[in-house]
C-alpha cells in the first residue's frame, strides 16, 4: 500500500506543478503477447518546471478506458533539447527567455495482468499542464495521450516510431512539418488530425476556446489545413501576427497489416507560430527519397545520399553515430543551390541483426535567430550474407551474375542438398544452409541451386537470365582459380550458313567450334555472344539449341544463355556438366530466330563476339571469331495472301491436327525451334490430317506450299 500511495502522491505533485507539456506519444515493442516494453516521449516548454528524473507512470487499461491494468512505472532514459532558436541565442532550455522546448524519453517493460484480455488493450499518460501560451484551448488544460494495441495474442509487432519534433510555423506563410511515424516492419501508416484530449478518465475531448478552431482547422477556420493521410505531412497557413502563439494539435496514426488494425496512437503537437519577415525558413527539404531501406551484409560498405535543394546555413548530423563503428558522415555542397550528405558505413558480424534497425538524420536549417529542423530515416538490416546468404545467378561469388556462372552451374548440375526457406530468384540476399562440397573458389554449392529447391539443374540458369549483369557488394572470391587451362589449338567459334532469311520467316544457322587443324583439346566450356540487328531480329526468338558434334551425348552440355532485348544480342555459355571436358572441333549447336514481319529488306550481319574457351580450372583462354556473316533479307511467307485463310485446329495438339486451306497446300514441313525438318510429305489437297504421334512435347513450326 505504501508503494501505491507513493505512485498516488506523485501524480499529484507533478500535475500541481506546471510540466508545459506541448507534445507526446507512446510507442511500444510487443516482447509476447503477455509482455510489452513501453517508450514514453515527451516534449515540454522550458518555461515550465523539469519532469522527473527518476520515473513516470503509464496507466494500462482496456480500450473502453476503464482502468483494470493499473499504473506502471516507466524509468527516464535520456532528455534534449528541441531547438527552434539558433544555438547561440539564449532561450529558456539555455538560461535566456525565448520560448523552447525539450524532449523527455522514459522506457520500461510492462507486465499485462491476468485481468486484461490480450487483445485491446490501451497505454495512456495525462499530466498537467499545457503552456500558457497556447492559444486554441481553453485554459492550461490538463494533457491526455494514449496507444492502442490489438491481437497482441496472434501478431508479432511494433508500432511505428517518431522521430521528427518539428514545431515552428511562420505566419502568413504555407508552412510544412511533419508528424510522420517509421515502421521498421513496413506495415501501412494512416493519419489524421483530432481533437486534443484533457482526461482519459472519464475521456474527454479538450474544448476549443472558440468556434474558430476544430480538429480539422486547429490553427482557425478559413485557413489552410491539411495532413496527407499516407505521409504524414501537415501543410498549413499560419494565422497573422494577431494570433502570434503556441496551437495544441492532436494527431492519430493507425497502424495496418494485410487489412488489419494493429495499433493506433494519439500523440499532439504544439505548433508555435512566429513572425519572422523576409526569411525563407521553413519550406525545405531533401530531394527524392528521405526514407530508404538498406539489406547490407556484414563488411559491406552502406552509403546514405541526401540532397537538399536551399544551401544556406543548413547542419545535418546522424543520431549516435558512435553506434556505428568506423561511420562517417560528410556534407558538401554541390552547387550554388545544392547541398549533399553522405552516410558511409561498413557494419562488421556484430551489427548483424534479425529485425531491421534505423538511421536517423536530423537537417537543421538556421536563420538566426531561429532553426528549422526536419528528420530522416533509413532502414537497414545487416545480414550475414558472406557466409549464409545466396544471391540467385551469382554462384561464383565473384559480386555479379555474368556467363561465367554457367560453368558453375553446370559444374554442380544435378547435385542435391538442403532447400532455401521461401526462395525466389529475385535479386535479394536469401539464407541458405551449406551443402556437403564447394566449389574450387571457395563458394558452397548451394549458390547453385538459385531457384532454392534443393536440386541444381537448368531452372537455375532462369535466374541468370533474369539477374544478368546485377551487381552486390557482398564479400567473396575473385571467380576464377587461378590454374592455367590445358592446351589448345587456336580454334575458332563460326556461324554457318543461314537458311531462308526471309521477312516473317524462322532463320537457323549451325555454330560451329574449330576445324580440321585448329581443334581443342581438354576444354570445359566455350562462351560467346551473338551480335545481332535489332531492327531485323525479333528478340524474343533467339534462340541457341545444342547439336551433337563435338559433344555426342547431349545430356552432358549445360547451356544458359541470355537476351540482350535491346540490341538483339544473344550471350551462350555452352559447358559439359561436372568438370567433364571435350575435345576436336565440329558443331555446337544451331542459333534460330525469327526475322520481323516488318524488316527492311537488304542486307544485315550477325557475328560472333568475345568467345572464350575454358579449361576445367576455369582459366579462360581468348579464341578467335569467325568471319561475319551477311544475311540477305528478302520479302517472306507475310506476301502471300492466302496464308491468312490457313487454319490449325486444335492447336495445340496432342497427337494430330487438321489443316485447312483456301488454296491447294501441294507440300508441308514441320521443323523444331532449331529449325531442324521432323516431318515432310507432299500432298495436293485443301483439307490434310497431320499425325504426331512420334513428335516430343515442344514447340514446333508448319511450312506449307
Amino acid at each position: 500500500m505504501k508503494k501505491i500511495l507513493l505512485i498516488t502522491f506523485l501524480v499529484l505533485s507533478l500535475k500541481s506543478m506546471g510540466s508545459h507539456l506541448s507534445g507526446g506519444w507512446i510507442e511500444t515493442e510487443v516482447i509476447n503477447s503477455t509482455t510489452l516494453k513501453v517508450r514514453l516521449k515527451l516534449i515540454t516548454d522550458c518555461s515550465g518546471i523539469n519532469l522527473s528524473y527518476n520515473s513516470e507512470l503509464v496507466v494500462l487499461s482496456n480500450i473502453a478506458g476503464n482502468i483494470s491494468g493499473g499504473t506502471f512505472i516507466l524509468n527516464f532514459v535520456d532528455t534534449a533539447n528541441v531547438e527552434t532558436y539558433c544555438a547561440n541565442t539564449q532561450t529558456a532550455c539555455t538560461g535566456g527567455i525565448l520560448q523552447s522546448f525539450r524532449l523527455w524519453i522514459y522506457e520500461g517493460i510492462i507486465a499485462i495482468p491476468n485481468t486484461l484480455s490480450n487483445n485491446n488493450i490501451r497505454l495512456s499518460y495525462s499530466l498537467c499542464c499545457r503552456p500558457g501560451s497556447v492559444i486554441n484551448v481553453v485554459g492550461n488544460s490538463n494533457y491526455a495521450i494514449y496507444t492502442d494495441l490489438f491481437s497482441l495474442n496472434t501478431i508479432k509487432n511494433d508500432s511505428p516510431v517518431k522521430f521528427s519534433y518539428d514545431i515552428l510555423g511562420k505566419t502568413l506563410d504555407t508552412n510544412k512539418i511533419s508528424y510522420s511515424f517509421v515502421d521498421l516492419e513496413a506495415d501501412s501508416l494512416t493519419y489524421q488530425l483530432s481533437a486534443p484530449i484533457q482526461d482519459l478518465t472519464p475521456f474527454t475531448l479538450t474544448s476549443y476556446s472558440s468556434a474558430t478552431f476544430s480538429p480539422s482547422h486547429p490553427l482557425g477556420i478559413g485557413l489552410y489545413s491539411n495532413l496527407n493521410s499516407s505521409t504524414g505531412e501537415y501543410t498549413f497557413v499560419a494565422p497573422s501576427p494577431i494570433g502570434l502563439g503556441a496551437y495544441a494539435v492532436g494527431f492519430d496514426v493507425q497502424e495496418y497489416r494485410n487489412g488489419t488494425l494493429l495499433s493506433k496512437i494519439h500523440g499532439e503537437q504544439l505548433i508555435l507560430v512566429a513572425s519572422i519577415n523576409g526569411i525563407n525558413l521553413f519550406n525545405f527539404n531533401a530531394v527524392g527519397d528521405s526514407y530508404q531501406t538498406f539489406v547490407p551484409c556484414q563488411s559491406d560498405t552502406v552509403t546514405y545520399t541526401a540532397n537538399f535543394n536551399l544551401n544556406d546555413s543548413i547542419v545535418i548530423t546522424v543520431d549516435s553515430i558512435n553506434q556505428y563503428p568506423g561511420a562517417t558522415l560528410t556534407v558538401a555542397n554541390t552547387s550554388p543551390t545544392q547541398k549533399v550528405a553522405r552516410f558511409v558505413w561498413q557494419p562488421n558480424f556484430s551489427a548483424i541483426s534479425l529485425k531491421p534497425n534505423k538511421v536517423v538524420f536530423r537537417v537543421a536549417k538556421y536563420a538566426c535567430p531561429y532553426v528549422k529542423k526536419l528528420t530522416y530515416t533509413t532502414k537497414y538490416n545487416v545480414n550475414p550474407c558472406p557466409i549464409d546468404s545466396v544471391w540467385p545467378g551469382d554462384i561464383n561469388l565473384d559480386k555479379t551474375v555474368n556467363l561465367i556462372d554457367g560453368i558453375y552451374l553446370a559444374i554442380a548440375y544435378n547435385e542435391t542438398g538442403a532447400p532455401r526457406v521461401n526462395p525466389s530468384i529475385n535479386w535479394t540476399p536469401q539464407f541458405a544452409n551449406n551443402w556437403t562440397n564447394n566449389f574450387v573458389v571457395g563458394s558452397n554449392y548451394k549458390h547453385a541451386d538459385c531457384d532454392g529447391n534443393g536440386t541444381v539443374n537448368l531452372s537455375d540458369a532462369l535466374a541468370i537470365a533474369q539477374n544478368y549483369g546485377l551487381v552486390h557488394a557482398k564479400m567473396g572470391s575473385t571467380g576464377n582459380s587461378g590454374m592455367s587451362a590445358s592446351t589448345i589449338y587456336d580454334p575458332t567459334v563460326n556461324l554457318g550458313v543461314a537458311s531462308a532469311p526471309a521477312t516473317n520467316s524462322i532463320v537457323s544457322m549451325p555454330v560451329t567450334i574449330g576445324d580440321a587443324t585448329k581443334k581443342v583439346l581438354g576444354g570445359n566450356a566455350v562462351l560467346f555472344k551473338i551480335n545481332g540487328n535489332p531492327n531485323i531480329i525479333d528478340a524474343s526468338t533467339l534462340l541457341f539449341t545444342p547439336n551433337a558434334g563435338i559433344i555426342t551425348n547431349l545430356n552432358d552440355i549445360v547451356v544458359t544463355q541470355y537476351i540482350d532485348q535491346s540490341n538483339s544480342d544473344l550471350y551462350i555459355a555452352f559447358v559439359k556438366k561436372n568438370g567433364g571436358t571435350f575435345s576436336g572441333n565440329g558443331v555446337m549447336g544451331t542459333l534460330s530466330f525469327k526475322i520481323k514481319a516488318n524488316a527492311t529488306l537488304g542486307n544485315t550481319t550477325l557475328s560472333v563476339d568475345q568467345p572464350q574457351l575454358f579449361a576445367p580450372k576455369m582459366y579462360p583462354m581468348p579464341v578467335k571469331p569467325g568471319p561475319i556473316k551477311v544475311l540477305n533479307v528478302v520479302t517472306g511467307l507475310n506476301t502471300f495472301a492466302s496464308i491468312k485463310t490457313l487454319k490449325i485446329t486444335p492447336n495445340p495438339f496432342k497427337n494430330n491436327f487438321k489443316v485447312t486451306n483456301e488454296k491447294v497446300v501441294s507440300a508441308y514441313e514441320i521443323m523444331d525451334v532449331t529449325g531442324k525438318v521432323i516431318l515432310q510429305k507432299n500432298i495436293n489437297a485443301t483439307n490434310f490430317e497431320v499425325q504426331t504421334e512420334q513428335l516430343n512435347p515442344g514447340v514446333y513450326f508448319l511450312k506449307v506450299n
